[in-house]
Parts: structure tokens; C-alpha cells; sequence
């Protein structure tokens, strides 16, 4: 990122820096605004949010969209939780869910960045050839 954005490494920080207090700040906004609406604009906030961070020419673009990435994410593992947990499984089942839970938690991140480093450069020969 510090190449393509022509960002210092402590530019850089503000890209982590700005998902963990987002997330810290709308994390305790999430029992109070929990419902079943609330994890669907959550889903949707958090891919959008997700998509702008891909397409971020800018420090500041990316800084921006990872502020949005903190706040709708924030409430998508308390809300998922306690769906998962109240609302749709027994409670003999619940251990066995959440496993499945912390399993798709682990392997989501890992092979974001498996694809996200595999596919870049064949992703960004595909997009210059379009334009």
C-alpha cells in the first residue's frame, strides 16, 4: 500500500488505525440498535464499504472507507452471535454452531488474502486491458 499510495508506513497506520476505533466507537451502539434490519444493513454498509476500500486511489479515500468498514462491521459478530445463539438453534446444538461460526471467522480473512495476493496482478491486467 505505501508504493501505491505514495504513504509513508506511518500514513499507512491510519488505515488500521481508523477500522479498530470505528469499531471500537459503534460496537456498544449495537445493543441498543439491534433488530433484524440492523444485520442487513450491516452486511450491505460493510460489502460497500469493502468495495470503495478496493477501489481507493488515495490515502485519505481508504482511511475513509475503512472508518465504514469499522462501523457497519462492528455489529455483524454480536449481532450474528446472538442470532445464531437465541433465536434459530437448540441449545445441544449451540457449541457445534458457534464452531462452524469461529471456523468461517478464521478462514474468510485468510482466504480473502490468499485471493487478494494469488489473483492482483492477473485482477489488474484484466482492468488496464478494459480500460
Amino acid at each position: 500500500m505505501e508504493g501505491t499510495l505514495s504513504a509513508s508506513q506511518d500514513e499507512i497506520t491510519w488505515v488500521l488505525t481508523s477500522y479498530i476505533v470505528a469499531a471500537a466507537i459503534a460496537t456498544p451502539l449495537t445493543g441498543w440498535l439491534s433488530d433484524r434490519l440492523m444485520l442487513v444493513i450491516s452486511i450491505a454498509g460493510f460489502t460497500v464499504a469493502s468495495a470503495l476500500c478496493g477501489l481507493s486511489e488515495s490515502l485519505a479515500q481508504i482511511v475513509a472507507s475503512r472508518l465504514l468498514q469499522g462501523i457497519f462491521g462492528a455489529s455483524l459478530v454480536p449481532l450474528s452471535q446472538s442470532i445464531l445463539l437465541d433465536d434459530i438453534n437448540p441449545r445441544g446444538k449451540q457449541g457445534q454452531v458457534m464452531a462452524v461460526w469461529g471456523m468461517g471467522v478464521m478462514v474468510g480473512p485468510t482466504l480473502g488474502g490468499w485471493l487478494t495476493d494469488s489473483y492482483n496482478g492477473w485482477l489488474t491486467d484484466s482492468y488496464n486491458n478494459w480500460r
